[in-house]
């Protein structure tokens, strides 16, 4: 009798409640244990098809404005500027069709359009004149967010990368000096420098044989 009594008296409420929550705890913290060795799991295959993913790469292929840093504002303060300088007027409608196209064959097309007597090349150097002294004075100007590590991630990888763009060398050189890119691309392609502006393919394919 007084072993039983001994047992009744360990078998309490505070006792059986302490037991359960005792119990549930090892059984959360062993789902825990499962649930982090799953998540590291996942974590490791993902960097391996991460890392094989780029293994398959063998070179990117970057364009310029809206890639690695956003120059539109200084183009398009530099535009404006240039249309007061040869007193036109030019749409917004008509200027966001300019998107993509070289500075060259934009001046060729107001020249044209507008029946300018200038040269299109003296429109074009009125207008990089402008875009120059604001590139360097602009305190806006500044590359997007994460795209310098995308490039140091992609080169210390063993990736070409090749800027492409419809921006002249000028910009290209420009901007690549200023954020000290150049040492992460093996070659700059300017669509300035070619017979066809975006989207026709001729620098994407000029890019490729880098």
């Amino acid at each position: 009798m007084a072993h039983n009594a001994s047992s009744k008296m360990l078998v309490t409420p505070s006792f059986l409640t302490n037991f359960i929550v005792g119990f549930y705890l090892i059984r959360m913290y062993k789902k825990f244990v499962i649930y982090s060795q799953f998540i590291a799991e996942i974590k490791s295959i993902l960097s391996i098809i991460f890392v094989k993913k780029i293994a398959m790469l063998k070179a990117v292929l970057f364009d310029m404005d809206g890639v690695i840093v956003d120059t539109e504002p200084l183009h398009h303060k530099a535009y404006q500027m240039m249309f007061h300088d040869f007193n036109i007027k030019v749409s917004e409608s008509m200027y966001r069709g300019f998107t993509g196209q070289s500075t060259r064959s934009i001046c060729e097309f107001l020249c044209e359009h507008f029946n300018i007597k200038a040269n299109p090349i003296e429109l074009e150097k009125t207008k990089r004149t402008h875009f120059t002294k604001l590139f360097f004075e602009d305190p806006d100007l500044h590359l997007l967010n994460g795209v310098e590590d995308l490039i140091k991630n992609y080169h210390a990888n063993g990736l070409t990368l090749v800027v492409a763009s419809s921006a002249s060398m000028f910009t290209i050189n420009n901007v690549m000096k200023r954020f000290k890119l150049d040492p992460y691309f093996k070659d700059k392609l300017s669509g300035a420098d070619l017979k066809a502006s975006k989207p026709h393919p001729e620098i994407f394919i000029n890019a490729a044989k880098a």
